[in-house]
């Protein structure tokens, strides 16, 4: 058996750019014991990674280091083409750069857009980005309290360049399609929301909190 290799040294592969999702598969096992919903964790694999002295922690690291490989990975398959852009974002200034290249649709939201491809099947938001110019701010774990509270959406909205926007938060998925230039931060042009459950063709009216956002802009 290959010997283990050291929790410090998995986190410098990872800070150097020397560790791709694929091959971090290896390092990598779902953490079944978590009982919070729609909040994938991971931890490590105790036959490949050393965490002695460390397991009080090495739950949180483990989920925060998936999430650190996964971006980097997005990263770098982008700049393998040119004028190209990460389909998932690190953050505000990442998706309006993702704007300025092109991007027409903008996803934000919990596990159902995002979870850890090395590990997790892959989300609609994967999907729809191998045909469509989506850039993605969701994160698995993410809440909607959080989500409404840190507004990394609300900057490349402002931009105007997106004409979908994507939400998911607290088990619904509200889509905002054809936003006009002015919504975001108009109280005379509210956002049009519908919210789908997946896994089935029902659609409803989105939730109290979603019109109340877009109508009265708080973004």
């Amino acid at each position: 058996m290959a010997a283990k290799l050291s929790l410090a040294k998995l986190i410098a592969q990872v800070e150097n750019g020397e560790l791709s999702a694929e091959a971090a598969k290896r390092y990598f096992l779902i953490d079944k014991s978590s009982r919070v919903a729609f909040s994938p964790a991971l931890r490590f694999n105790p036959r490949t990674v050393d965490i002695t002295g460390l397991e009080s922690s090495a739950e949180v690291v483990a989920t925060a280091l998936a999430r650190d490989i996964d971006l980097a990975d997005a990263r770098a398959r982008a700049a393998e083409r040119p004028r190209s852009f990460a389909l998932k974002a690190y953050g505000a200034k990442d998706a309006v750069a993702a704007a300025e290249l092109g991007a027409t649709i903008l996803a934000e939201g919990d596990s159902w857009f995002d979870l850890p491809p090395f590990i997790y099947p892959r989300t609609l938001i994967d999907f729809l980005g191998r045909t469509h110019r989506v850039v993605t701010l969701a994160k698995w774990g993410d809440t909607l309290e959080g989500m409404l509270a840190k507004k990394e959406f609300v900057e490349p909205l402002r931009t105007g360049a997106f004409k979908h926007f994507l939400f998911s938060g607290g088990g619904t998925i509200s889509s905002a399609g054809a936003i006009s230039r002015s919504s975001c931060g108009s109280s005379t042009s509210p956002i049009p929301t519908r919210a789908t459950r997946p896994g089935t063709s029902t659609t409803s009216s989105s939730s109290h909190w979603t019109r109340s956002w877009a109508s009265t802009g708080n973004c």
